[in-house]
């Protein structure tokens, strides 16, 4: 009786163990994505546009190991980059781009707007409530889910190469 009664608490310990690591966020250490031009990519990026993430906090666009700051409540994220690429186009990816600087964004969901500037690099945050929205800049549109707690990357191509 005495061994059934240590086996189904050592079941039960066990089991809530594994409830608890499931609840824990997946993302729990700083992650590096670069813009290769293209679109995100893990790792750093040799030209400097690199953006770092970790669950549950604001993304960012320096070196890790500064001050951390969590996401508000219930809120998700988007960090993005808006920029002109300079060569290739649809047939061909090229890797050269020109950051968009200083553009107004406007971010759309059903409930919720915000309009944000980007930095001289092209980079811009948001901090809306999960949903879907469009990202809208000059010449340019694009669309994203965000969930809570996590950052959703968007890279938005502004304006047009004649060769389009």
């Amino acid at each position: 009786m005495f061994r059934c009664t240590v086996m189904a608490l050592l079941l039960i310990a066990c089991s809530s163990v594994g409830a608890m690591e499931m609840r824990r966020p997946m993302n729990t250490q700083w992650l590096a994505y670069h813009f290769d031009g293209n679109a995100f990519r893990p790792g750093s990026g040799a030209k400097g546009a690199t953006v770092h993430l970790k669950d549950g906090y604001l993304p960012s666009f320096e070196a890790v190991g500064g001050k951390e700051t969590k996401l508000p409540e219930g809120k998700g994220a988007i960090a993005g980059i808006c920029y002109l690429q300079t060569a290739g186009g649809k047939l061909k990816q090229g890797d050269t781009y020109m950051p968009l600087q200083n553009v107004l964004v406007e971010i759309i969901g059903a409930s919720w707007r915000q309009t944000v500037k980007t930095t001289p690099s092209g980079f811009f945050v948001a901090v809306p409530p999960p949903g879907d929205y469009e990202v809208r800049l000059p010449g340019a549109t694009g669309k994203i889910g965000v969930e809570r707690g996590k950052t959703s990357l968007l890279a938005v191509r502004g304006g047009k190469r004649m060769v389009d």
